[in-house]
């Protein structure tokens, strides 16, 4: 039997879920809404662009899909977000289609240190989103560059 090498090891695996938007905050940015999803225990993370907040099918099963490819198929695991009736809609989804026990737990609310893991890869995420625009835009000129915001 081996032993745990850190607390983290012995903690129930936790996910948690947060909505973002890509680009700056205006109406063309809200139409790029995307499900981030955040493993605490691998740092691993996933993004789901989604036309609108809510349960959609395949970003469901993709979530349930990136918590399976983290080895969590069989075990116990919590899904942590806030309250925001969108996203617990879609965390009792996930939580229908798993086959292993799996714990909501709720972020405190305006707490954004309370889920500061998720926090961080929101952050990340917007910034591959921006690397990868700039590429873009370096490589298509203005074909592209009026197309999005970043």
């Amino acid at each position: 039997m081996s032993v745990p090498k850190k607390v983290e090891d012995l903690q129930t695996p936790t996910v948690s879920m947060d909505y973002m938007f890509l680009g700056t905050e205006t109406k063309r940015a809200k139409e790029r809404t995307c499900l981030a999803v955040y493993d605490n225990r691998t740092g691993g993370m996933q993004c789901f662009m989604v036309r609108n907040k809510g349960p959609v099918e395949w970003a469901v099963r993709g979530i349930e899909k990136f918590i399976r490819d983290l080895g969590y198929a069989k075990i116990g695991i919590s899904i942590k977000c806030d309250n925001e009736v969108s996203i617990t809609s879609v965390r009792e989804a996930v939580m229908l289609i798993r086959d292993a026990p799996t714990t909501p737990l709720d972020a405190a609310v305006k707490e954004s240190q309370s889920n500061g893991g998720m926090e961080r890869a929101i952050k990340t995420i917007q910034g591959q989103y921006r690397t990868i625009l700039c590429q873009l835009v370096e490589k298509l000129g203005d074909r592209i560059k009026e197309k999005f915001e970043f």
